[in-house]
């Protein structure tokens, strides 16, 4: 057992001697890499500034070969200029004058132009004016016709709805009479009579009303009266009419199966229209 570790005790006293003897030389190894990667670079860095400064010393030629040509360009221009400055100075007064004869006769041409105008202006005032009259008294002219042909129009309803109430009257009168004379012959009349009033009174209603439309009509071309107003006044005057026709129908319709007992003189009842 003693002689096992005699050994093992001088490899663990050898071992540590061992191991710094070896990073020893992995340290120096590193060193040298990195001293010649900087060595390296810095020659790299030196290159690239030779090449920088090369290439601005180039620039710097090709600039000031630039600027030479440039400043002779801008020097023949300068000179072309001045030339064409000179020679338009010695044509200037020319110029000058020949604008001036420009003016004159542009400033005649105006002034005439502008005395035509006047007149075309004078002229087309006068026309305006006189088609404003013509059309003024077209319009009076067709509005008195229009208005003339309107009341001749409505005086004519008005006069027929007024012989159509006469005509009814008459009928009405000749009813009464064949009544009168049934009556005196002894005859059933039955409800004629009644009937006859009441159709009277229709007819009479009929009439009023013809009469209240006459200020209706007689107004239709007033700006206040409205043809929808002239329309209703007309329409009711109508509608009465038609009444009292009907109502003298009944009349006749009553009368028609009553029988005389002694001859009759009897006159035409139709109230056909």
């Amino acid at each position: 057992m003693k002689k096992l570790l005699i050994p093992i005790m001088t490899l663990a006293l050898v071992l540590p001697f061992i191991t710094n003897a070896q990073d020893s030389t992995a340290g120096s190894n590193i060193l040298e890499r990195l001293q010649m990667g900087k060595e390296a670079r810095q020659a790299n860095l030196e290159e690239r500034k030779n090449n920088l400064e090369q290439n601005a010393a180039t620039k710097k030629n090709e600039f000031e070969d630039r600027k030479e040509t440039l400043q002779q360009n801008i020097e023949a221009k300068k000179n072309a200029i001045e030339e064409r400055l000179g020679s338009l100075a010695s044509t200037s007064a020319d110029r000058k004058l020949k604008m001036e004869e420009r003016k004159t006769e542009m400033e005649g041409r105006v002034a005439n132009i502008q005395e035509r105008v006047e007149e075309r202006k004078t002229e087309m005032e006068q026309k305006l004016a006189e088609r404003q009259t013509n059309i003024e008294e077209r319009r009076v002219k067709l509005e008195t016709a229009v208005k003339a042909k309107v009341e001749n129009l409505l005086g004519n309803v008005y006069t027929k709805l007024s012989d159509i109430i006469v005509n009814l009257n008459g009928v009405a009168d000749k009813l009464e009479t064949k009544i009168t004379n049934l009556n005196e012959n002894s005859a059933d009349t039955g409800n004629a009579g009644a009937l006859l009033d009441e159709a009277k009174t229709k007819i009479d209603s009929a009439s009023s009303a013809l009469e209240a439309s006459k200020t209706t009509l007689s107004t239709a071309l007033d700006a206040e009266v409205s043809k929808g107003d002239v329309r209703l006044v007309v329409d009711t005057v109508k509608e009465s009419i038609k009444t009292a026709h009907e109502a003298l129908n009944l009349v006749v319709n009553e009368l028609k199966d009553v029988k005389p007992t002694a001859p009759e003189n009897t006159d035409d009842t139709s109230t056909t229209q």
